[in-house]
């Protein structure tokens, strides 16, 4: 028998977030699914990723950013043998779907909206891959953004890697929205003996409640996860959010290409994110002035780890400044100290020699 429903607090979430294993739901993101030939081309020449090197069975990440390199989404991209299915951020489904559109003129390509005909089930902590093997009846073996087909009980599923909270996988599971509930209270049963714990939708002011909410967003700041409205936002590029993991720098033109490409090249990124953490218990704000040795920034996210006496944030600061160190917090109750817990871990240094400018007397193109 499947376990009772409840309502769990803050601190279970937490710890099972990270030790146990924990069922998020993901409603808020959407599901679109790219049909027609020129689906691959078309995603490679609008978003800043490698799509055309997927295969079937594989994934990845990828951003869409403006013309001038402005993050507007980070979306998850499974390419299937038929149709290439695109997960958006928590909330910029319709927005992703009426950008990639856009750019369809001629080109055989169809973009469906699949959100409200499908459910999305996150599953994570250290436990939840056996959490999946025991409802699914099989091993789970998946390199990150991979995906396959499985059975849950009777109903037909894809299972996708991406990264999760607490540095480890998040388990996806998508099928046709009829199934949601049982699908969940199959995930729910076989995770019993491993400590599963259910929370509502992983974003503020969702049904999880506040407390839930907080629970969520202190994991995903941890995990130093971009969330849309924070990190993914056009007030940044994607080297100054650690985006790196999404970017190809070898596979040619795409919009923003020329923007991100000459910031690396030339070592022009002068602001980074990092993660930071604050002791005691009084309230840090997103939008709260951070100073540190080497200038000011800001504090994109943050919110309180249950239980522990402290919070976590997600800050811009002066990439000189490096991911080690103290800065200091602006609050209405005066300054406090954070702790620069280093970069994301999507972070990796991407940065180029410039190119060196022609030898005196030689011509620049040729001899």
């Amino acid at each position: 028998m499947a376990p009772a429903a409840t309502e769990p607090g803050a601190d279970a979430i937490y710890r099972a977030g990270r030790q146990a294993a924990l069922l998020v739901e993901t409603a808020g993101r959407g599901r679109l699914r790219l049909t027609g030939a020129a689906r691959q081309g078309l995603l490679h020449r609008i978003t800043t990723g490698d799509i055309k090197a997927l295969a079937p069975g594989r994934g990845g990440p990828t951003l869409l950013v403006t013309g001038k390199g402005r993050i507007l989404d980070r979306l998850a991209v499974l390419c299937r043998a038929d149709d290439l299915l695109v997960l958006t951020s928590e909330g910029t489904g319709e927005r992703s779907r009426e950008m990639i559109r856009k750019y369809v003129v001629f080109e055989d390509v169809q973009v469906h909206d699949e959100t409200s005909a499908t459910f999305l089930l996150a599953l994570h902590g250290a436990r939840a891959a056996d959490v999946l093997a025991a409802a699914t009846g099989g091993p789970v073996d998946l390199a990150p953004y991979a995906h396959r087909p499985a059975r849950l009980g009777d109903l037909d599923v894809t299972l996708a890697r991406e990264p999760g909270f607490g540095g480890g996988a998040a388990w996806l599971v998508l099928g046709p929205a009829a199934g949601r509930e049982a699908a969940r209270q199959r995930l729910l049963a076989a995770g019993e003996p491993h400590g599963i714990v259910a929370a509502g939708e992983a974003r503020a002011g969702s049904a999880a409640g506040p407390g839930a909410a907080a629970a969520l967003e202190a994991l995903r700041i941890e995990a130093g996860l971009p969330a849309a409205g924070h990190e993914l936002d056009e007030a940044y590029n994607p080297l100054e959010m650690r985006q790196e993991d999404a970017l190809s720098f070898d596979k040619g033109c795409y919009v923003g290409q020329e923007v991100i490409a000459r910031l690396r090249t030339y070592d022009k990124v002068r602001r980074q994110l990092v993660r930071l953490e604050v002791a005691g218990s009084e309230p840090v704000a997103a939008g709260a002035a951070v100073r540190g040795a080497h200038g000011e920034g800001v504090i994109t996210s943050a919110a309180p780890v249950p239980g522990a006496g402290r919070w976590v944030a997600l800050a811009v600061l002066p990439a000189e400044g490096g991911a080690q160190g103290e800065v200091e917090i602006e609050t209405p109750a005066g300054p406090r100290r954070a702790t620069l817990a280093g970069p994301p871990p999507t972070a990796r240094d991407v940065r180029v020699a410039p190119p060196k400018p022609p030898a005196p007397g030689k011509r620049r193109f040729g001899s």
